[in-house]
């Protein structure tokens, strides 16, 4: 008797499972069937902010070359000791600057008559400036002190999330002003957005100089004359109103 009691439970508690499954997907084929009833107008809202920059970043270096390994990295060292020492002397701190690269690899010298085999040395720092109106001068002062590579000059903001955050605000109103074109068509009007999708991604706002000076071309220059412009922040959603 106590075990068909038994056995009359476990198959309630199998009934009541099965019983919840088929609720479940009864629920869900309901949903399914409401959302393709759905109907949508999806515009593109875009938003753009101007903003002066407020840091750079400048990549400088020294490469230096010679017959004997050693040597060119120890010429190299005692002219990149100069040029931290003249950025120290500047005003620079420690947290400005940084190493990203040093290179040594062996290549052939066709400048000469006779070719010859060297061992180059290249050794580069990233400069982070928070006053853009030094920027020239400091490619002066590391051009002065031995710097023979500079390779790119960026732009930025220091607060970028902020105007990203103004962007998306433009975006949505951008997005909605287009919904209302589209449905007063037909006599209606946009409320809540069904959804919002972002399509652009805030970090990482850089404006590149175009900026890649030689040993040569700093030797000649007086004067460095760098214009940051503006920086543009945009932002992009794509964005849903149901009718």
């Amino acid at each position: 008797m106590r075990k068909a009691l038994i056995g009359l439970v476990i198959v309630a508690l199998i009934a009541g499972v099965a019983l919840i499954d088929s609720f479940d997907l009864m629920s869900g084929d309901t949903k399914a069937s409401e959302d393709t009833n759905v109907k949508l107008v999806t515009v593109q809202g875009e938003g753009t902010v101007k903003v002066k920059p407020d840091v750079a970043y400048i990549n400088v270096g020294v490469e230096s070359s010679n017959v004997d390994a050693q040597v060119a990295q120890e010429e190299n060292k005692e002219k990149m000791d100069a040029i931290l020492k003249a950025l120290k002397d500047y005003g620079l701190e420690d947290d400005d600057i940084k190493t990203i690269s040093y290179n040594i690899w062996r290549g052939v010298d066709y400048r000469s008559e006779v070719e010859i085999e060297e061992y180059h040395v290249t050794n580069m720092i990233e400069i982070t400036i928070d006053d853009i109106e030094t920027v020239g001068n400091i490619i002066d002062v590391t051009s002065g002190a031995g710097a023979n590579q500079i390779n790119s000059i960026r732009f930025s903001v220091s607060d970028e999330k902020k105007y990203y955050n103004e962007a998306l605000e433009i975006a949505m109103e951008n997005a909605e002003s287009k919904a209302a074109s589209i449905m007063g068509t037909f006599g209606e009007k946009p409320g809540k957005p069904y959804k919002v999708i972002e399509s652009s991604f805030g970090g990482g706002q850089f404006r590149e100089a175009n900026v890649a000076l030689d040993s040569a071309m700093m030797k000649s220059a007086s004067s460095t004359p760098i214009s940051s412009g503006d920086l543009e922040i945009k932002a992009v959603l794509s964005v849903e109103y149901d009718y």
